[in-house]
């Protein structure tokens, strides 16, 4: 995938590993998001994905599409932690 550069200066980066959370993605945002805005428009929050068998990836590509301050690397094999 595709990483885009970010727009400014990004102050604060939050990096995340995944691995099968699909159901947690959306509850992490919810409540990551707002506490972000509170404090700087320009943040960053990269999902890094180990390849698995739900559906991670593609519910991170509909937050990136529609907030370009979610970005996603994903690994080409599952490294673990």
């Amino acid at each position: 995938m595709k990483m885009a550069a970010p727009q400014a200066q990004v102050e604060i980066s939050i990096v995340v590993p995944v691995y099968q959370e699909e159901r947690n993605i959306p509850l992490f945002l919810a409540r990551v998001i707002p506490i972000l805005e509170k404090v700087s428009q320009t943040y960053e929050i990269l999902f890094c994905l180990d390849p698995g068998k739900d559906r991670s990836l593609e519910v991170l590509k509909q937050y990136s599409e529609s907030n370009p301050r979610i970005r996603t690397l994903v690994f080409s094999r599952r490294f673990g932690q």
